[in-house]
């Protein structure tokens, strides 16, 4: 397919279906590729502004969410559909199709209580890891059987932790924190914290977990006394272990606000604008 090019403008050279896709803007049914680039090792075809459209503002947030947090993984996992059991792990080689377009289909919640077939699965919801390097991890904090005395000091650690966010923020360079919870009875809490560049995992593990006990021998004692973890066992993610997807079905996400439900899906506009 032969294409004449307008004259050079930056925003007018070809690029990859992902580069456009960062742009907000998706390829038509009908687009060939104008030239191709080597990059990895691989030949990446480049198409041209008029062979794409304009994503709708709740794409291009879905979007976002999905490349910041699973990005392209060598595996992920899924609940099985209507099971209690642990995610499954699915690696991308034996995945027909991107591991995001498949994890993104568990923003819609709608699909989710009906499962998401991919192959021969039927998934409710999806689990990530991330890299070597990231830009984001999570402060799991459990408190999965309660008692009056755990759930106190419970409620303290989050507090303090609350905080302690800008000294946390000015030893990371914090973009954005948000909450992820179950629904009905928040035991399983999460505090999630995208990072304004990389870090390698060890060393970010690292920093969180100095921060962390540097919150004080005397909350340390109030956990572990509560039997919950003590701030050196907390658990930091992501790890080589999955973790529940943002926005996960059965969970809740507090910004500043409770998002809610919209659509039947989960509010990623409202997440994108709070990061």
């Amino acid at each position: 397919m032969n294409v004449t090019l307008a004259p050079f403008s930056p925003t007018l050279l070809p690029k990859s279906k992902s580069q456009w896709r960062m742009e907000g803007r998706g390829l038509r049914a009908d687009a060939e590729p104008v030239s191709y680039k080597h990059a990895h090792g691989k030949r990446v075809p480049l198409y041209a502004l008029a062979q794409t459209t304009r994503h709708c503002p709740y794409t291009i947030a879905r979007n976002y969410l999905v490349d910041l947090f699973v990005g392209y993984p060598d595996r992920f996992g899924y609940t099985a559909h209507r099971s209690d059991g642990p995610p499954l792990t699915v690696m991308k080689e034996n995945l027909i199709g991107s591991v995001s377009n498949v994890v993104e289909r568990g923003f819609n919640y709608e699909s989710c209580s009906k499962g998401i077939r991919f192959g021969k699965r039927v998934a409710e919801s999806f689990h990530i890891t991330a890299g070597e390097k990231t830009n984001w991890f999570v402060i799991d904090l459990d408190n999965h059987t309660p008692t009056i005395e755990s759930t106190k000091a419970h409620l303290t650690l989050l507090e303090q932790l609350q905080a302690a966010i800008p000294r946390l923020t000015s030893l990371l360079g914090i973009k954005s924190t948000f909450f992820q919870y179950r629904q009905i009875e928040p035991t399983g809490i999460q505090l999630w914290v995208v990072l304004k560049n990389k870090w390698t995992r060890k060393r970010l593990h690292q920093l969180v977990r100095e921060f962390l006990v540097s919150l004080g021998p005397e909350l340390d004692q109030q956990l572990r006394t509560a039997g919950l973890a003590g701030l050196d066992s907390i658990e930091i993610q992501p790890t080589t272990h999955l973790i529940s997807m943002v926005g996960c079905y059965g969970k809740e996400v507090f910004t500043t606000d409770r998002l809610r439900i919209r659509d039947k899906r989960f509010d990623c506009i409202g997440l994108y604008n709070h990061i």
